[in-house]
Protein backbone atom coordinates (compact mmCIF):
# COMPACT_ATOMS: atom_id res chain seq x y z
CA UNK A 1 0.00 0.00 0.00
CA UNK A 2 1.09 3.69 -0.88
CA UNK A 3 1.88 5.10 2.67
CA UNK A 4 3.98 8.47 1.07
CA UNK A 5 2.65 11.42 -1.67
CA UNK A 6 5.89 13.13 -3.15
CA UNK A 7 4.36 16.21 -5.01
CA UNK A 8 7.45 17.75 -7.44
CA UNK A 9 8.27 20.32 -9.46
CA UNK A 10 11.22 19.96 -11.69
CA UNK A 11 13.15 22.30 -13.96
CA UNK A 12 15.50 20.32 -15.18
CA UNK A 13 15.89 20.51 -18.91
CA UNK A 14 17.31 24.24 -19.03
CA UNK A 15 20.26 24.84 -21.81
CA UNK A 16 21.87 27.74 -22.88
CA UNK A 17 21.66 30.30 -25.44
CA UNK A 18 23.58 29.51 -28.66
CA UNK A 19 24.98 33.05 -28.00
CA UNK A 20 26.10 33.57 -24.68
CA UNK A 21 24.86 36.59 -22.92
CA UNK A 22 24.23 37.16 -19.22
CA UNK A 23 23.14 40.39 -17.26
CA UNK A 24 26.52 42.32 -17.05
CA UNK A 25 25.71 46.25 -16.68
CA UNK A 26 22.16 45.85 -16.16
CA UNK A 27 21.61 47.10 -12.59
CA UNK A 28 18.78 45.64 -10.56
CA UNK A 29 17.04 46.95 -7.67
CA UNK A 30 15.93 44.16 -5.10
CA UNK A 31 13.38 45.89 -2.20
CA UNK A 32 12.57 43.06 0.51
CA UNK A 33 8.99 43.94 1.24
CA UNK A 34 8.74 45.34 5.70
CA UNK A 35 12.18 44.83 7.69
CA UNK A 36 11.59 43.84 11.31
CA UNK A 37 9.82 42.06 13.70
CA UNK A 38 6.98 44.18 14.69
CA UNK A 39 3.14 44.31 14.29
CA UNK A 40 3.13 46.11 10.87
CA UNK A 41 5.40 42.91 9.64
CA UNK A 42 2.33 40.61 9.42
CA UNK A 43 3.36 38.36 12.31
CA UNK A 44 1.27 35.44 11.82
CA UNK A 45 1.18 32.27 14.05
CA UNK A 46 2.31 28.66 12.85
CA UNK A 47 2.30 25.16 14.73
CA UNK A 48 5.77 24.90 14.98
CA UNK A 49 5.86 29.03 15.93
CA UNK A 50 3.30 29.84 18.23
CA UNK A 51 2.09 33.49 19.16
CA UNK A 52 3.94 34.20 22.29
CA UNK A 53 1.67 35.20 25.39
CA UNK A 54 4.45 38.18 26.21
CA UNK A 55 3.72 39.66 22.80
CA UNK A 56 0.93 38.27 21.07
CA UNK A 57 3.25 37.72 18.08
CA UNK A 58 5.88 34.73 17.26
CA UNK A 59 9.56 34.66 18.06
CA UNK A 60 12.01 35.60 15.02
CA UNK A 61 11.84 32.03 13.91
CA UNK A 62 8.34 32.24 13.05
CA UNK A 63 6.32 33.80 10.36
CA UNK A 64 6.52 37.13 9.58
CA UNK A 65 6.81 39.02 5.93
CA UNK A 66 10.17 40.69 7.24
CA UNK A 67 12.37 36.80 7.23
CA UNK A 68 10.79 35.47 4.71
CA UNK A 69 10.54 37.92 1.89
CA UNK A 70 14.35 38.64 2.88
CA UNK A 71 15.46 34.70 2.24
CA UNK A 72 13.75 34.98 -1.44
CA UNK A 73 15.46 38.21 -2.33
CA UNK A 74 19.11 37.11 -0.96
CA UNK A 75 18.75 34.49 -2.87
CA UNK A 76 17.74 36.16 -6.06
CA UNK A 77 20.06 38.76 -6.09
CA UNK A 78 22.91 36.10 -5.28
CA UNK A 79 21.44 34.08 -8.75
CA UNK A 80 21.69 37.61 -9.93
CA UNK A 81 25.51 38.77 -9.29
CA UNK A 82 26.60 34.98 -10.41
CA UNK A 83 24.88 36.19 -14.17
CA UNK A 84 26.93 39.63 -13.97
CA UNK A 85 23.87 42.06 -12.93
CA UNK A 86 24.71 44.70 -9.95
CA UNK A 87 22.51 44.61 -7.39
CA UNK A 88 21.46 46.71 -4.73
CA UNK A 89 18.99 46.46 -2.02
CA UNK A 90 16.96 48.04 0.19
CA UNK A 91 18.51 45.65 3.04
CA UNK A 92 20.37 43.24 4.09
CA UNK A 93 18.98 42.09 7.36
CA UNK A 94 16.63 41.96 9.47
CA UNK A 95 15.74 44.12 12.30
CA UNK A 96 16.50 44.25 15.59
CA UNK A 97 14.39 41.82 18.16
CA UNK A 98 12.59 43.68 20.49
CA UNK A 99 11.31 41.06 22.80
CA UNK A 100 13.85 41.93 25.69
CA UNK A 101 12.72 42.98 28.89
CA UNK A 102 13.45 46.60 30.10
CA UNK A 103 13.18 47.43 33.57
CA UNK A 104 11.89 44.23 34.24
CA UNK A 105 8.96 45.08 31.81
CA UNK A 106 8.33 44.17 28.13
CA UNK A 107 8.23 47.46 25.60
CA UNK A 108 5.32 49.42 24.13
CA UNK A 109 4.86 46.86 21.19
CA UNK A 110 2.03 49.57 19.69
CA UNK A 111 3.72 50.56 16.12
CA UNK A 112 4.52 53.90 17.31
CA UNK A 113 5.94 51.87 20.52
CA UNK A 114 8.38 49.81 18.19
CA UNK A 115 9.34 52.74 15.99
CA UNK A 116 11.03 54.07 18.56
CA UNK A 117 13.25 51.32 19.19
CA UNK A 118 17.28 51.41 18.45
CA UNK A 119 18.01 51.25 14.56
CA UNK A 120 13.90 50.92 13.29
CA UNK A 121 14.89 53.05 10.73
CA UNK A 122 18.04 51.31 9.57
CA UNK A 123 15.62 48.17 8.67
CA UNK A 124 12.72 50.02 7.87
CA UNK A 125 13.30 52.71 5.50
CA UNK A 126 10.97 55.70 4.25
CA UNK A 127 9.84 54.30 1.12
CA UNK A 128 10.56 57.92 -0.51
CA UNK A 129 14.48 57.41 0.99
CA UNK A 130 14.10 54.28 -1.43
CA UNK A 131 12.75 55.58 -4.12
CA UNK A 132 15.19 58.47 -4.17
CA UNK A 133 18.14 55.69 -4.21
CA UNK A 134 16.76 54.31 -7.24
CA UNK A 135 16.45 56.83 -9.09
CA UNK A 136 19.71 58.35 -7.84
CA UNK A 137 21.64 55.09 -9.52
CA UNK A 138 19.79 54.45 -12.59
CA UNK A 139 18.26 51.45 -11.96
CA UNK A 140 17.33 49.43 -14.84
CA UNK A 141 15.12 46.89 -13.15
CA UNK A 142 12.96 47.65 -9.80
CA UNK A 143 11.61 44.09 -7.89
CA UNK A 144 9.64 44.74 -4.24
CA UNK A 145 8.67 41.31 -2.84
CA UNK A 146 5.85 40.95 -0.52
CA UNK A 147 2.89 38.23 0.33
CA UNK A 148 -0.50 38.92 0.82
CA UNK A 149 -3.09 38.86 2.66
CA UNK A 150 -7.48 38.15 2.76
CA UNK A 151 -9.27 36.51 5.91
CA UNK A 152 -6.92 34.75 7.67
CA UNK A 153 -7.57 31.00 7.51
CA UNK A 154 -8.86 31.44 4.43
CA UNK A 155 -8.06 29.47 1.18
CA UNK A 156 -7.27 32.72 -1.23
CA UNK A 157 -3.97 32.35 -2.51
CA UNK A 158 -2.72 33.84 -6.03
CA UNK A 159 0.41 35.51 -6.56
CA UNK A 160 -0.78 39.44 -7.19
CA UNK A 161 2.17 41.44 -9.60
CA UNK A 162 1.50 45.15 -9.19
CA UNK A 163 2.67 48.08 -11.12
CA UNK A 164 2.42 51.81 -11.30
CA UNK A 165 0.11 53.07 -13.69
CA UNK A 166 -3.56 51.92 -15.19
CA UNK A 167 -4.44 48.69 -16.69
CA UNK A 168 -3.91 50.08 -20.03
CA UNK A 169 -0.49 51.49 -20.15
CA UNK A 170 -1.35 53.41 -23.09
CA UNK A 171 -2.59 56.07 -20.35
CA UNK A 172 1.00 57.11 -19.36
CA UNK A 173 0.19 60.58 -17.89
CA UNK A 174 -1.95 62.36 -15.80
CA UNK A 175 -1.92 66.13 -14.39
CA UNK A 176 1.46 66.49 -15.47
CA UNK A 177 3.20 63.73 -13.48
CA UNK A 178 4.46 60.21 -14.84
CA UNK A 179 2.17 57.55 -14.82
CA UNK A 180 3.90 54.34 -16.12
CA UNK A 181 7.51 53.68 -16.70
CA UNK A 182 7.81 51.62 -20.35
CA UNK A 183 8.68 47.96 -19.64
CA UNK A 184 7.13 47.29 -16.36
CA UNK A 185 4.25 45.32 -17.44
CA UNK A 186 6.36 43.37 -19.90
CA UNK A 187 8.85 42.60 -16.82
CA UNK A 188 5.95 41.23 -14.96
CA UNK A 189 4.40 39.34 -17.49
CA UNK A 190 8.18 37.54 -17.63
CA UNK A 191 8.19 36.62 -13.89
CA UNK A 192 4.57 35.39 -13.74
CA UNK A 193 4.74 32.06 -15.48
CA UNK A 194 7.66 31.23 -13.27
CA UNK A 195 6.09 32.19 -10.19
CA UNK A 196 2.89 30.45 -10.97
CA UNK A 197 4.63 27.64 -12.05
CA UNK A 198 4.67 26.18 -8.49
CA UNK A 199 1.37 26.28 -7.83
CA UNK A 200 0.23 24.41 -10.99
CA UNK A 201 2.51 22.21 -9.74
CA UNK A 202 0.23 21.51 -6.78
CA UNK A 203 2.69 22.14 -3.97
CA UNK A 204 1.18 25.75 -3.33
CA UNK A 205 -2.51 25.72 -4.52
CA UNK A 206 -4.09 28.29 -6.13
CA UNK A 207 -7.55 29.75 -5.81
CA UNK A 208 -7.48 31.43 -8.59
CA UNK A 209 -5.25 32.26 -12.29
CA UNK A 210 -3.69 30.15 -14.29
CA UNK A 211 -0.34 30.35 -16.12
CA UNK A 212 -2.19 31.98 -19.23
CA UNK A 213 -5.04 34.24 -16.90
CA UNK A 214 -2.26 35.91 -14.82
CA UNK A 215 -3.11 38.38 -12.62
CA UNK A 216 -1.11 41.62 -13.33
CA UNK A 217 -2.42 44.93 -12.50
CA UNK A 218 -1.59 48.70 -12.93
CA UNK A 219 -1.72 50.20 -9.35
CA UNK A 220 -4.36 52.99 -10.22
CA UNK A 221 -7.08 50.46 -11.67
CA UNK A 222 -6.46 48.06 -8.98
CA UNK A 223 -7.05 49.74 -5.77
CA UNK A 224 -10.25 51.79 -7.59
CA UNK A 225 -9.18 54.89 -4.69
CA UNK A 226 -8.75 58.47 -5.58
CA UNK A 227 -6.33 59.04 -3.14
CA UNK A 228 -2.81 58.34 -5.65
CA UNK A 229 -0.34 61.31 -4.90
CA UNK A 230 2.59 62.39 -6.52
CA UNK A 231 6.26 62.25 -5.51
CA UNK A 232 8.65 64.90 -7.07
CA UNK A 233 11.88 63.58 -6.92
CA UNK A 234 14.06 66.25 -5.10
CA UNK A 235 17.34 65.30 -7.43
CA UNK A 236 15.80 65.51 -10.81
CA UNK A 237 12.34 67.21 -10.07
CA UNK A 238 10.46 64.65 -11.94
CA UNK A 239 7.31 63.79 -10.94
CA UNK A 240 6.00 60.28 -10.48
CA UNK A 241 1.83 60.03 -9.39
CA UNK A 242 1.29 56.38 -8.22
CA UNK A 243 -0.85 54.68 -5.20
CA UNK A 244 1.79 52.35 -4.24
CA UNK A 245 4.67 54.65 -2.47
CA UNK A 246 7.78 52.27 -3.43
CA UNK A 247 7.37 52.30 -7.07
CA UNK A 248 7.32 56.26 -7.17
CA UNK A 249 10.19 56.19 -9.35
CA UNK A 250 11.39 56.45 -12.89
CA UNK A 251 13.12 52.98 -12.98
CA UNK A 252 10.64 50.12 -14.39
CA UNK A 253 9.53 47.34 -12.22
CA UNK A 254 6.82 46.31 -10.15
CA UNK A 255 6.14 45.31 -6.68
CA UNK A 256 4.80 40.94 -6.30
CA UNK A 257 2.93 39.46 -3.54
CA UNK A 258 4.04 35.94 -4.27
CA UNK A 259 0.74 34.44 -2.11
CA UNK A 260 -1.28 34.39 0.75
CA UNK A 261 0.15 34.24 3.87
CA UNK A 262 -3.39 34.04 5.07
CA UNK A 263 -3.31 30.56 3.71
CA UNK A 264 -1.88 28.78 6.81
CA UNK A 265 -0.53 26.08 4.96
CA UNK A 266 1.50 29.00 2.70
CA UNK A 267 3.16 30.46 5.22
CA UNK A 268 4.07 27.03 6.93
CA UNK A 269 6.12 26.15 3.55
CA UNK A 270 7.43 29.81 4.06
CA UNK A 271 9.38 28.63 6.99
CA UNK A 272 11.70 26.37 4.50
CA UNK A 273 14.57 28.89 3.28
CA UNK A 274 14.87 26.47 0.60
CA UNK A 275 11.08 27.04 -0.49
CA UNK A 276 11.59 30.74 -0.13
CA UNK A 277 14.28 30.32 -2.53
CA UNK A 278 12.70 28.72 -5.16
CA UNK A 279 10.38 31.65 -4.69
CA UNK A 280 13.26 33.73 -5.72
CA UNK A 281 14.86 31.77 -8.21
CA UNK A 282 11.37 32.15 -10.12
CA UNK A 283 11.65 36.01 -10.39
CA UNK A 284 15.58 35.45 -11.23
CA UNK A 285 14.17 33.30 -14.45
CA UNK A 286 11.88 35.81 -15.06
CA UNK A 287 14.21 38.28 -15.12
CA UNK A 288 16.53 36.00 -17.20
CA UNK A 289 13.78 35.55 -19.92
CA UNK A 290 13.01 39.64 -20.18
CA UNK A 291 16.78 40.20 -21.02
CA UNK A 292 17.12 37.19 -23.21
CA UNK A 293 20.33 36.34 -21.03
CA UNK A 294 21.40 32.59 -21.30
CA UNK A 295 19.47 30.10 -19.07
CA UNK A 296 21.17 27.84 -16.51
CA UNK A 297 22.61 24.57 -17.60
CA UNK A 298 21.53 22.99 -14.44
CA UNK A 299 18.10 22.44 -12.48
CA UNK A 300 16.33 21.99 -9.64
CA UNK A 301 13.88 19.23 -8.20
CA UNK A 302 11.34 20.22 -5.09
CA UNK A 303 8.75 18.61 -3.86
CA UNK A 304 6.60 18.01 -0.72
CA UNK A 305 6.42 14.70 1.60
CA UNK A 306 2.75 13.77 2.57
CA UNK A 307 1.44 11.03 4.64
CA UNK A 308 -1.77 9.89 2.26
CA UNK A 309 -3.25 7.88 5.18
CA UNK A 310 -3.50 11.04 7.98
CA UNK A 311 -4.97 14.45 7.74
CA UNK A 312 -3.95 17.52 9.35
CA UNK A 313 -6.53 18.67 11.73
CA UNK A 314 -5.11 22.21 13.68
CA UNK A 315 -6.45 25.21 14.13
CA UNK A 316 -3.23 26.65 12.53
CA UNK A 317 -3.80 24.48 9.54
CA UNK A 318 -7.08 25.06 7.17
CA UNK A 319 -6.15 23.58 4.02
CA UNK A 320 -8.11 24.07 0.75
CA UNK A 321 -10.29 21.30 0.25
CA UNK A 322 -9.75 18.34 -2.22
CA UNK A 323 -5.60 19.58 -2.09
CA UNK A 324 -2.77 17.76 -1.30
CA UNK A 325 -2.78 20.29 1.73
CA UNK A 326 -4.93 17.53 3.49
CA UNK A 327 -2.00 15.35 4.23
CA UNK A 328 -0.26 15.54 6.83
CA UNK A 329 3.52 16.71 6.12
CA UNK A 330 6.29 14.53 7.11
CA UNK A 331 8.89 16.05 9.31
CA UNK A 332 11.58 14.53 9.62
CA UNK A 333 11.52 13.21 6.37
CA UNK A 334 14.82 11.81 4.98
CA UNK A 335 14.53 12.07 0.81
CA UNK A 336 16.65 10.49 -1.31
CA UNK A 337 17.73 11.37 -4.79
CA UNK A 338 18.85 8.56 -7.27
CA UNK A 339 19.91 9.58 -11.13
CA UNK A 340 19.65 6.17 -13.09
CA UNK A 341 19.07 4.03 -10.09
CA UNK A 342 22.61 5.96 -8.33
CA UNK A 343 22.18 7.80 -5.24
CA UNK A 344 23.33 11.43 -6.13
CA UNK A 345 21.86 13.17 -2.69
CA UNK A 346 19.69 13.47 0.68
CA UNK A 347 17.84 15.81 1.95
CA UNK A 348 16.46 16.25 5.47
CA UNK A 349 13.17 17.24 5.66
CA UNK A 350 12.63 20.15 8.14
CA UNK A 351 9.90 19.92 11.27
CA UNK A 352 8.26 22.61 10.60
CA UNK A 353 5.25 21.01 8.79
CA UNK A 354 5.74 22.28 5.58
CA UNK A 355 7.03 18.62 4.14
CA UNK A 356 9.40 20.47 1.79
CA UNK A 357 12.48 19.23 0.40
CA UNK A 358 14.83 20.45 -2.35
CA UNK A 359 17.87 19.83 -4.74
CA UNK A 360 20.08 22.24 -6.70
CA UNK A 361 22.67 22.13 -8.95
CA UNK A 362 21.24 19.13 -10.97
CA UNK A 363 22.77 18.03 -14.49
CA UNK A 364 19.55 17.86 -16.60
CA UNK A 365 18.02 14.40 -17.33
CA UNK A 366 14.85 12.20 -17.22
CA UNK A 367 16.49 9.38 -15.22
CA UNK A 368 15.95 10.99 -11.63
CA UNK A 369 13.70 9.03 -9.06
CA UNK A 370 13.40 10.05 -5.64
CA UNK A 371 12.68 7.83 -2.55
CA UNK A 372 11.55 8.75 0.76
Amino acid sequence: MKRYLLVVVTTLLALPFANASDLTGKRIYVNPGHGSFGSDDRPMATIPYPALSSTGMPDTCGFYETNTNLWKCLYLGKKLEAAGATVLYSRTECGPWPYAKVNGQYPDYTPEGYKALPDYAQYNRKLSEICEEVEANNIDYFISVHSNAATEGSNTNYPLVIYRGYDDITKTSEDGANTYVEGSREKAEAVWAYRFGIMASGIDPASSYSITNKNIRGDFDFYLKNNKTTRTDPVTGNAYKGYLSVLKHGAPGFLVEGYFHTYQPARHRALNHDYCHQEGLAYYRGIVDYYGADKETTGYIMGTVKDLHRKMSNPLFNYAPKTNDQWIPCNGAEVTLLKGGVEVAKYNVDTLYNGIFVFENLIPGDDYTLDA
